[in-house]
């Protein structure tokens, strides 16, 4: 049997996508027999979204990713795999999961951040936000007292014609 590698190329986007109209569940790719097929893919770099696009168009099964993750790209090169087989890794490789949603207008897989992960990527987001507003609170402690004294436009001036003589420059 031929071998599946994926390798990832990761570029992160804000959270979140409503679903509150559709009940979904963790999928069963079991229940589905056109993803039981075998598949040979050869995608030097393709996001996701386009990947699941492509993959609906050859399986029948209606595949999607959502916003977070549509624009990650993967490099695939399948050989006679199962589809099952090569959704589940692609899936472990971007720490997400597919959930089978119903709807009024059938059943379609979604291609979800698993929710420890977005939990984590939330408290990245957190901490990222209290680092740059303590650089920033740094900064400003370190700025000469005058320059706080003084309107945006005296500091437009200052910076824009420097005196050399004062010996504090604004950068």
């Amino acid at each position: 049997m031929g071998k599946t590698r994926l390798k990832t190329f990761v570029i992160l986007f804000p959270l979140g996508m409503a679903l509150g109209w559709a009940q979904y569940t963790d999928a069963d790719f079991s229940k589905e027999p056109q993803l039981q097929r075998t598949i040979s893919l050869k995608y030097p770099v393709i996001s996701l979204q386009e990947l699941c696009r492509r993959l609906s168009a050859q399986l029948g099964v209606d595949l999607q990713v959502e916003k977070p993750l549509q624009a990650l790209s993967a490099t695939l090169y399948v050989h006679q795999q199962p589809a099952t087989e090569v959704l589940t890794r692609l899936a472990t490789t971007f720490r997400a999961e597919w959930k089978r949603i119903e709807a009024n207008n059938g059943v379609r897989y979604l291609l979800v951040r698993q929710p420890a992960v977005k939990t984590e990527e939330q408290q990245i987001d957190v901490l990222l936000k209290l680092d740059g507003l303590k650089l920033l609170r740094d900064a400003l402690r370190r700025l000469p007292p005058r320059l706080l004294e003084m309107s945006p436009a005296a500091v437009r001036n200052e910076v824009n014609n420097p005196d050399p003589t004062r010996g504090c420059v604004p950068s």
